[in-house]
């Protein structure tokens, strides 16, 4: 038993690890695409760096790169009055952001950050044509962008245990549900399909409830 544990765990180490290697060169190649066609076409950079932003994984240092080139984009933009291409760049920002929210919101500070910038370009907007003043605009236009739209935390946390549980029984029924000679043992191999089964029901459920 102890055997399978620690070639369940292997693997899985293994696929984690394959998993964060294509996210970070995808990332790249998007990024490396958008600081290209920065300068020359603004708006299908923005795409770009969105699609590095949404290739997220811990410790990808493209995501932040992307982050940092889109809002210094914004400011230059807002300091030279150019409203519409620095509201592209902090809603580029706050649109990979939001994508890639999960159990819990990656560069959360960063969106406030961004969700604020919005808000005061937005207002400005707001200027020519509301007896209004723009802080009363800023305010609203900050109280809807920051206004809690996360799926449930719970029903979040027990998608990723269901999806794992689901992956231990595939593990366990390769590992016990064949002989070394490849001939299938239905007796070792059926409390696994019945983990499978179970975990995939629930996995399905609380992507559904979250």
């Amino acid at each position: 038993m102890k055997k399978y544990i620690v070639i369940s765990g292997v693997s899985a180490l293994f696929i984690l690890g394959f998993i964060w290697t294509y996210t970070l060169f995808s990332a790249k190649a998007a990024y490396e695409r958008a600081a290209s066609l920065k300068e020359n076409d603004f708006e299908s950079a923005a795409i770009y760096f969105r699609r590095a932003i949404q290739w997220y994984s811990p410790g990808n240092w493209y995501v932040r790169h992307s982050i940092e080139d889109l809002k210094e984009s914004g400011k230059q933009s807002a300091a030279r009055h150019d409203v519409g291409k620095a509201l592209l760049a902090f809603r580029t920002i706050r649109n990979g952001l939001i994508s890639i929210r999960h159990i819990y919101q990656p560069y959360d500070n960063e969106l406030n950050e961004v969700n604020d910038q919005i808000a005061a370009l937005m207002a400005l907007q707001q200027k020519d044509v509301s007896d209004r003043p723009p802080e009363y605009w800023e305010k609203l236009y900050f109280e809807q962008l920051a206004k809690e739209t996360a799926p449930s935390v719970f029903w979040s946390v027990i998608v990723l245990l269901s999806f794992f549980g689901w992956l231990f029984g595939v593990f366990m029924l390769i590992f016990k549900g064949f002989r070394k000679t490849g001939e299938f043992q239905s007796r070792g191999a059926f409390p696994w399909v019945i983990v499978i089964i179970f975990c995939l029901g629930i996995w399905m459920f609380a992507l559904f409830r979250a």
